[in-house]
């Protein structure tokens, strides 16, 4: 399409091409099994990159994005996964020619943060001026924390983004002293569930913790897996028990574990972790779910052997893909197991844009995340029946999203969102949480071992 160039990047490829990152970088990267991660649909949650006192970005001088060239035109490069709509992207970078005068030339990886691609590429010199990246400390904190990508606070004031954020993710940003990401979605995590399924079975959607493990015993009797799930790559695990323990501890009490001095061992963290072991010993969950990545797990959703599955609106596009009839999906929240409880999605930011500090193009870079946030583009995206995206900025006028983004979009409106603890919290910690999910799942760790095992990462962390 006019405007835009494509070529494919694997992290064997960057490596073949003789560009090499250091081992410390590479380190930080490998994921809970010590080998890298394949990349999956998923998102995540906000990130802390900064800790210097706060200072509000709007305070900064409106000056010009840093080595900002005057020149109209050029190429903007810049790096997305292979994961999403082509057709909008492409749409997109035709529109952002029109307006600027820049043609983007895309690379598609399957690579990620983790796995040592996007650190690669943005080391080479030769890499992307941007990339969209899943959030969080692991990822987007990583990156700030290793000198490869800027601060982005002269960008919130030449272009006011602060004031286009919903104010809810807004507050989760205005603190730090160096921002260094625009989130690009915001996830809203919960139950999906086959409706087909469960009046086959002659169920409803829960109300209480108790309706939802009744439901868990007759699909089971009805052969119908309750629980759909893939832990292998990790991220689908947390999506899960993130609900778990909001469900059990409260909103309040996981943001207090997760950015203060709440501890992962307390008696609640570890009544959910029973629960998720309880679950996978009465097969609620398959017993493949420690061997199946995300990916592999979810035909059994769209073909109906499973009845539910806790994911996030970033589903969709693969539902779609698999010729799921979306008219056959609604969505639940889980019930308190606790009257501390709360009885919310969780969620946070799913993906960022981030520049790199190497950029040759800062200036695309802006104008880039600038018009990608446009009403003009968010309309287009919204409107897209098979769009999984929720954007972070407010909703333009005219929007008219799918059933199941309107659904979502209004909880977070509504209610807000929790914590999805997985993009919360540094990658040392995030390693062990993710090797104590699999362990509960296994049977191989008891529940107060595994919440034990991640809190004394997190005490670990805060040491340095």
């Amino acid at each position: 399409m006019a405007g835009s160039t494509y070529k494919r990047l694997t992290r064997r490829g960057l490596l073949a091409s003789g560009v090499v990152l250091g081992a410390g970088v590479f380190a930080g990267c490998i994921g809970p099994s010590g080998t890298p991660r394949a990349a999956t649909t998923v998102p995540s949650a906000p990130t802390a990159a900064g800790a210097a006192a706060p200072t509000s970005p709007t305070s900064a001088p409106a000056t010009a994005a840093p080595g900002v060239s005057s020149q109209a035109g050029g190429t903007l490069r810049l790096m997305r996964s292979t994961v999403g709509n082509n057709g909008f992207w492409d749409r997109t970078a035709a529109s952002f020619k029109d307006k600027t005068g820049f043609t983007v030339d895309q690379t598609l990886t399957t690579g990620t943060v983790e796995d040592g691609t996007v650190p690669t590429a943005l080391k080479s010199g030769a890499g992307p001026d941007t990339v969209i990246v899943n959030a969080g400390p692991a990822r987007v904190g990583f990156l700030a924390q290793t000198g490869l990508i800027r601060p982005l606070n002269d960008g919130y004031t030449q272009y006011g983004w602060d004031s286009r954020l919903v104010p809810d993710l807004w507050d989760r940003l205005k603190n730090q002293s160096k921002i260094y990401e625009f989130p690009a979605a915001v996830d809203v995590i919960y139950w999906d569930y086959n409706k087909d399924v469960f009046t086959k079975v002659g169920i409803q959607p829960p109300n209480t913790f108790d309706e939802l493990t009744a439901n868990f015993d007759k699909l089971k009797s009805n052969a119908v897996y309750p629980i759909v799930l893939g832990v292998l790559s990790g991220f689908a695990g947390g999506w899960l028990f993130g609900n778990l323990l909001q469900a059990a501890a409260g909103k309040d009490a996981v943001a207090d574990v997760l950015f203060a001095q709440g501890s992962w061992a307390q008696p609640e963290f570890v009544h959910a972790a029973q629960i998720l072991q309880d679950w996978a010993k009465k097969e609620y969950i398959p017993q493949a779910a420690t061997t199946l990545t995300d990916q592999q797990a979810i035909p059994l959703f769209i073909n109906k052997q499973g009845a539910t599955y806790c994911t996030g609106t970033f589903a969709i596009p693969t539902l779609t893909d698999g010729k799921m009839d979306l008219e056959t999906v609604d969505t639940f929240v889980t019930p308190k197991i606790s009257a501390a409880g709360s009885a919310l999605p969780t969620g946070g930011f799913a993906n960022s844009w981030v520049v790199a500090a190497n950029a040759k193009n800062p200036e695309a870079a802006y104008k880039w995340i600038d018009h990608v946030f446009s009403d003009e583009v968010v309309l287009d995206e919204l409107n897209d029946p098979n769009n999984g995206t929720i954007p972070t900025v407010k909703t333009p006028a005219g929007a008219k999203p799918g059933r199941l983004m309107a659904k979502a979009i209004d909880v977070l409106n509504r209610e807000g969102v929790g914590y999805n603890p997985s993009v919360h919290v540094a990658a040392s910690i995030v390693q062990v949480y993710y090797q104590s999910l699999q362990g509960l799942l296994g049977n191989q760790v008891t529940p107060a071992q595994a919440m034990a095992d991640v809190q004394a990462a997190k005490v670990k962390a805060a040491q340095g």
